[in-house]
């Protein structure tokens, strides 16, 4: 597993949920919703069952397998430092997701944990994903470079 990783085909998910154009099936929000508890139990060990359950959530939901691929390559080069520059504003109607995951101070956890509990575990557990990803803020400072003589331009819809 690449060390970065989990967050980037998390990171990818939340992108291709928020730009999706096409309401998703009953089914396709049934696999998000279990994605989301099945992160709530996050261990890194178990990253390859997370990983095959996005890829067969990916291929029984052809329209978002292209959205994904085109986010998950301009993550794969993007740096991850300024990821809680992200932010998911609380809403009072949702309930209180109680926050697991990654034991604190293992390796490369703070972003990790939290991208999962933070972000992506409100968001598949939330009634509408694709609303809920889209009221995700923060994408702008996310995608400025870190250094200002870094040239990495960021896609032009992030």
């Amino acid at each position: 597993m690449e060390a970065n990783e989990p967050e980037i085909y998390l990171l990818a998910l939340l992108l291709t949920l928020k730009h999706t154009q096409t309401p998703l099936n009953p089914e396709t929000q049934t696999r998000l919703y279990e994605l989301g508890e099945r992160l709530q139990n996050f261990d890194p060990k178990r990253w390859p069952i997370i990983k095959r359950t996005i890829h067969t959530l990916l291929n029984t939901t052809p329209n978002l397998t292209p959205e994904f691929q085109k986010h998950l390559a301009t993550l794969q080069n993007h740096p991850l430092d300024r990821l809680p520059a992200l932010t998911l504003p609380i809403d009072p109607n949702t309930p209180t997701i109680e926050k697991r995951g990654i034991k604190p101070g293992s390796p490369s956890t703070n972003n990790t944990q939290y991208l999962i509990n933070d972000l992506v575990i409100p968001t598949l557990l939330n009634d509408n994903p694709i609303a809920t990803s889209q009221k995700l803020t923060g994408w702008q400072r996310f995608w400025q470079p870190t250094d200002p003589s870094d040239d990495y331009l960021p896609p032009l819809n992030p």
